[in-house]
């Protein structure tokens, strides 16, 4: 199950040149699903309900159900920082020397080095409240498994004062991940442009790292944390 993530991820990696964009856009999705499955097999090992085995069934729909409904937030949550930090650009612009209304090429050097700072630190802020909710809800696919219900916004009880120690904690079980990932990039660098073997096996080297690890440590954090701070606050049965 994990191989198969794998080796779609490489294959996915390797569709890196720009006559092959729109079939690197398509094959996108395959890697996608095989870390769907892996994860919802993972969470049913790991909380106890059944077998982990390479399956497309009703938990790896409501699994991928759960991620494209907190990439759906994020979006929207994205996009109304934007308008607050553009509405909040133009307003600091709009009272800055030189700014003319008509004319957007005085917009930006209407703004001072304060006006920049109050802009990047709103938007630094809003980065992290994003941040924030999305690790909120980061225990969704591992309830949606364990509920046999699609979970999003009904898990938020359960990281009440969690989230930054979750933060923490993904950020400590990842440090090795990206220190391979960064090491098979910098080693594929090296290489000769034409060494198309070696290319390919730095693609599936990061493919296993992400697929064999990485997702394997996360989804092992959610499995872990799940359970616990479900018997504290439950998730009222419908």
């Amino acid at each position: 199950m994990l191989l198969v993530a794998s080796i779609c991820l490489a294959l996915w990696l390797q569709l890196a040149t720009p006559a092959a964009i729109g079939v690197r856009a398509v094959g996108f999705i395959f890697p996608c699903l095989a870390s769907v499955a892996a994860t919802a097999g993972i969470c049913r090992l790991a909380l106890g309900l059944g077998g982990g085995g390479l399956r497309w069934g009703v938990d790896e729909w409501r699994v991928l159900a759960s991620a494209l409904l907190m990439i759906l937030l994020a979006v929207v949550l994205l996009m109304l920082l934007l308008v607050v930090v553009l509405a909040l650009a133009y307003g600091v612009a709009s009272a800055g020397k030189g700014f003319v209304a008509g004319q957007t090429a005085t917009w930006a050097s209407a703004v001072d080095g304060r006006g920049r700072l109050v802009v990047g630190a709103v938007a630094l802020a809003g980065m992290a409240a994003i941040v924030w909710v999305m690790v909120r809800l980061f225990l969704a696919p591992a309830a949606s498994v364990a509920r046999r219900r699609v979970q999003v916004l009904s898990v938020w009880s359960l990281t009440r004062g969690m989230a930054w120690r979750l933060a923490a904690v993904m950020v400590w079980v990842g440090l090795t991940p990206a220190a391979l990932l960064l090491a098979i990039a910098a080693a594929s660098r090296l290489a000769p442009h034409h060494a198309v073997v070696l290319a390919w096996l730095a693609h599936l080297a990061q493919g296993l790292v992400a697929a064999a690890i990485w997702l394997p440590l996360k989804v092992g954090v959610m499995t872990y944390a799940y359970p616990r701070l479900a018997a504290d606050s439950p998730i009222p049965s419908p």
